[in-house]
């Protein structure tokens, strides 16, 4: 059955023609370090059991509008360099949550010159391939990281160093958008492991940009002997959000023009073998080879039974 009602899916609550199914409770708190007393941006608030979630701002300021049902359910607050902590949503309400530093011996960074390395190498796995857009991969209900494996296979016995990524967005954006670029290595199934940039490192893209060039020589990355993760992590903060019109299911009806909110950017991507298994995302439930999705439907460039990955070109040296 066909059927056109004004539908809007925002933050999760499902409304037809302005009838809420279901009461809603807005949380507001602050994320705060627990040593420094100073404020956490870009955490992420996430529900360990359902797929919805959000950003704090530049402030560690968060709010989030939930379905009362899931106030006793449990969230997770991670941010790179901090424990993750998990709680009832319900102690977020007009709260200030701490998060504790993490500590950890942490390898010695080592300062190199580009300019003293004599070899370097410059990684694009994508060449000759078809583009897709790369979104969210959630739906738009939480925050999730896009990461591309590259493997070590560097015939030589120096140490080989991360020295430039470049992430490139899938169109020009009318407005400017933030993301965050993150680096792993890797576990022994080739899966990502452990942070290797220790630190939030927040990308700002501007306006009818088409690509980013980001250095990363003062951080001083080894590859490590299983290789490493290049990752891009959305932001669910406000000045990041956009509105999509798509067509709707829900049982034997079909909604038009159906609202939703999303997050920006979107990154470019290519098409890859339906064997590929050298990509993953991070759901709220863990990391998951993007090799298992099957994605169809508006806005999809690609069709079911391909691999997608992100396309990002990747420089060395040594």
């Amino acid at each position: 059955m066909l059927k056109r009602a004004q539908v809007i899916i925002c933050t999760g609550v499902f409304i037809v023609g302005g009838f809420c199914q279901a009461q809603k409770s807005i949380l507001i708190g602050d994320l705060k370090d627990k040593q420094t007393t100073q404020p956490i941006p870009y955490a992420h608030i996430i529900f360990t059991g359902t797929k919805y979630g959000t950003t704090a701002n530049d402030k560690g300021r968060f709010l989030l509008e939930v379905d009362s049902t899931l106030l006793d359910e449990n969230v997770r607050i991670s941010c790179i360099g901090y424990q993750s902590k998990v709680l009832p949503s319900n102690e977020l309400s007009n709260s200030v949550i701490y998060l504790t530093p993490m500590v950890e011996k942490l390898e010695q960074v080592v300062l190199y010159d580009h300019k003293d390395k004599e070899h370097s190498r410059t990684l694009n796995p994508f060449s000759g391939k078809q583009w897709v857009g790369l979104g969210n991969f959630s739906g738009g209900a939480y925050p999730s990281v896009l990461a591309r494996y590259y493997p070590n296979d560097f015939k030589t016995d120096e140490n080989v160093y991360l020295d430039e990524v470049t992430v490139y967005l899938n169109a020009p954006y009318k407005w400017e958008t933030k993301f965050k670029l993150r680096v792993f290595s890797a576990n022994n199934d080739l899966s990502p492991a452990e942070d290797l940039l220790r630190s939030n490192l927040v990308i700002q893209t501007h306006k009818s940009q088409r690509k980013i060039k980001i250095s990363l020589a003062e951080y001083g990355i080894k590859v490590p002997e299983n290789g490493f993760f290049i990752a891009v992590e959305h932001l669910f903060i406000l000045e990041n959000q956009y509105e999509e019109q798509l067509d709707l299911r829900v049982g034997d009806s079909l909604y038009h023009d159906v609202k939703t909110m999303r997050y920006g950017p979107i990154f470019r991507g290519v098409q890859e073998k339906p064997d590929a298994s050298n990509a993953y995302y991070r759901s709220n439930q863990g990391w998951k080879s993007m090799n298992k999705l099957k994605l169809s439907g508006q806005g999809n460039t690609f069709k079911n039974g391909k691999s997608v990955s992100p396309a990002f070109k990747v420089k060395v040296v040594y």
